[in-house]
């Protein structure tokens, strides 16, 4: 609901005949932006799911002592046998590295915020009718029609 209501007053902003570039660059720039955020979060959860996960795991599990192996993990936990000890500290485990996931979106975020801070204040309060609008002609605009 937010990315498409952003580009009412991104049209706003420009000239209409420059609308579509930046239109255009807007969309490039928000897959960018997502692109980013989904590889910085992934860093953050493999680096810290790493670090986190104890080093003295049960047979069976030393292959997977990685950030890059966790999402094969989840399917396995309940096939390995694991005792509930054990099950509850790879839990954990799983839940410090999204909380450190969650800190870094609040830190991008919040630069974010900062950044937005600097933008001008621009009116969406102005009349365009476009290249092709219709016009109401006028009387005094008219030519006599001559049979």
């Amino acid at each position: 609901m937010l990315y498409p209501s952003l580009g009412i007053p991104l049209q706003a902003a420009v000239e209409l005949d420059d609308s579509g570039l930046a239109m255009g660059t807007f969309v490039f720039l928000r897959q960018t932006g997502a692109v980013m955020g989904l590889a910085l979060g992934a860093a953050v959860f493999s680096n810290s799911f790493t670090s986190a996960l104890p080093k003295d795991l049960p047979p069976g599990l030393e292959a997977r002592h990685s950030g890059n192996a966790a999402v094969t993990l989840i399917k396995d936990l309940r096939l390995l046998g694991l005792d509930a000890a054990t099950l509850r500290t790879i839990l954990d485990t799983y839940s410090k590295a999204l909380g450190w996931v969650w800190i870094a979106m609040v830190v991008v975020g919040g630069l974010g915020f900062i950044a937005s801070l600097a933008i001008r204040h621009i009116t969406l309060e102005k009349e365009d009718r476009g290249k092709q609008a219709f016009v109401e002609a006028r009387d005094s605009d008219m030519a006599p029609l001559v049979l």
